[in-house]
């Protein structure tokens, strides 16, 4: 259900604004009796506001911190021996399966956890 803007009854079958795959929170409804011009310029705006306040939301939740870009070193010694040394910027673990590594030239790179014995940052020589 989707309550009308102005007097909160249910407008599912009235004047609706929103993306069809949406939930019904994020959508703003004006019911028949108050789908005028007037009133769908004050939805409209009402939904804007809704959507900037669900993006600042989204953004405050999933947000990364900055990092800064001088490079380092990152060695990864795998399970089987050996070990590699690349320059990167940026690095981060995902779902505990996948290493990703994001070199100077920003082609990201992924390592398989299942093959990594350890791995660890250093200062970048020069």
């Amino acid at each position: 259900m989707v309550p009308c803007l102005i007097c909160g009854k249910d407008a599912s079958t009235g004047w609706l604004l929103g993306l069809s795959p949406s939930p019904d929170s994020l959508k703003v409804a004006l019911c028949a009796g108050h789908d005028t011009a007037e009133n769908r310029t004050l939805a409209a705006a009402a939904w804007e506001k809704l959507m900037h306040g669900e993006v600042a939301r989204l953004i405050q939740l999933h947000a990364v911190p900055f990092r800064s870009r001088t490079p380092y070193v990152l060695t990864v010694r795998y399970v089987d021996g050996g070990s590699e040394s690349t320059p990167c910027v940026a690095h981060a673990v995902f779902e505990n399966m996948a290493l990703q590594v994001t070199p100077p030239e920003g082609a990201v790179r992924y390592y398989l956890l299942r093959y990594i014995k350890s791995f660890e940052t250093s200062a970048f020589a020069r």
